[in-house]
């Protein structure tokens, strides 16, 4: 199935990477809490992993042209193990959707409207985010166009009005983790960074695939920058313990700053660049898992299979309608869930392509002797 007639531009691509590794806003204080002044080496580790994929993907991209990684998995796997990968990672892209949008509902609930009904604000995110995924990836991403900037304004000022209380000794001491807690603190970013394997849906539909590593480069690294600032910034100026306390330490330094009598909060900026965010990463992530259905359900349109799926979402978010229940998930299942599909899914692709490749070249040798 060719891809050509939808279009998605480098800077789509570069912005798509910045928002879902920026929207790491969440995971500061589970990071700081396990590694504390050294949560960049868990960053570091995470990012290592995350480049690693990225080539992975981008070599069975140029291999397998205008090819998602549903269809190029059923291609060097076969039917049966193919149909079983596909499955997984359609699992995968609606799991994510699904943890953002419990993560919002918890947010809005806990910190911004703790009157209002949690399912409310999961049903309007699937509302928007379904109508999007039956308009098509083209439309999802120019959504990039608005929201990355506005992303980047947010985090630019929370740091910026938040300096005159920041203090660089709450940076100290570091160096305080041996390598197996830096490891174990290091499942949680590596597991975010590595849903950027949705490289292997967009990379069909990019106008130029032969340029999209360097671009995911630069996205994934912006957004690493911008998240390390952000983390730094928390734990200068709230300190390392109110930091790995406060489960929105991003939401706090937000509420902090004043700008004199005209301006005095920033809460609403951030909560509406995070809403954003959130809605543009539910809604393509929603748009793989639904691309993934439509191998098993090739005569349902997108639409259908968009709708489908947006109501088992949506009905899936009573089974954690506390935020205890949504931090156990985070601790337990999911984190390593994903860890299986990213690390050992897309590496065991990988492989088996590049082991088949050497075996078609070795019984071409033997044939043309």
């Amino acid at each position: 199935m060719a891809h050509m007639k939808y279009q998605i531009s480098s800077r789509q691509v570069l912005y798509t990477f910045f928002i879902i590794v920026s929207l790491s806003a969440g995971l500061p204080s589970s990071l700081i809490n396990a590694l504390g002044q050294d949560f960049w080496q868990g960053i570091i580790i995470a990012l290592a992993m995350d480049l690693l994929l990225g080539w992975f993907l981008f070599k069975l991209g140029l291999q397998f042209k205008e090819k998602t990684i549903f269809e190029y998995s059923e291609m060097i796997l076969g039917k049966i193990v193919g149909k079983f990968y596909i499955a997984l990672f359609s699992l995968f892209f609606f799991l994510v959707a699904f943890d953002l949008i419990v993560g919002q509902m918890s947010f809005f609930s806990s910190v911004v409207m703790p009157e209002t009904p949690n399912f409310i604000f999961a049903l309007g995110v699937l509302l928007v985010s379904t109508y999007a995924v039956s308009a098509g990836i083209e439309t999802i991403v120019r959504l990039t166009e608005f929201f990355a900037p506005f992303i980047l304004g947010a985090y630019l000022f929370i740091v910026i009005f938040n300096f005159d209380e920041m203090n660089i000794h709450h940076l100290l001491p570091m160096f305080q983790h041996s390598l197996a807690e830096v490891l174990q603190g290091a499942i949680l970013p590596t597991y975010w960074f590595g849903v950027c394997i949705i490289m292997g849906v967009i990379m069909a539909y990019h106008n130029n695939p032969q340029k999209i590593f360097k671009i995911k480069i630069k996205g994934v690294g912006l957004g690493v920058l911008f998240f390390m600032i952000m983390v730094f910034s928390a734990i200068m100026s709230l300190g390392v313990q109110v930091s790995a306390e406060q489960k929105f330490s991003i939401f706090v330094m937000a509420s902090m700053v004043r700008i004199g009598d005209f301006f005095e909060r920033l809460e609403a900026f951030m909560v509406a660049s995070w809403t954003a965010g959130v809605f543009y990463i539910v809604s393509l992530f929603q748009y793989a898992g639904v691309e993934g259905l439509r191998i098993f359900f090739p005569k349902k349109s997108r639409t259908f299979l968009a709708v489908g799926t947006g109501i088992a979402i949506f009905l899936a978010t009573f089974l954690l309608p506390t935020s205890h229940q949504l931090m156990a998930y985070r601790q337990g299942f999911y984190p390593y869930f994903c860890l299986a599909v990213e690390l050992g899914g897309v590496t065991s692709l990988y492989l088996v392509f590049v082991l088949k490749q050497k075996f078609k070249e070795a019984g071409k040798k033997t044939s043309d002797e």
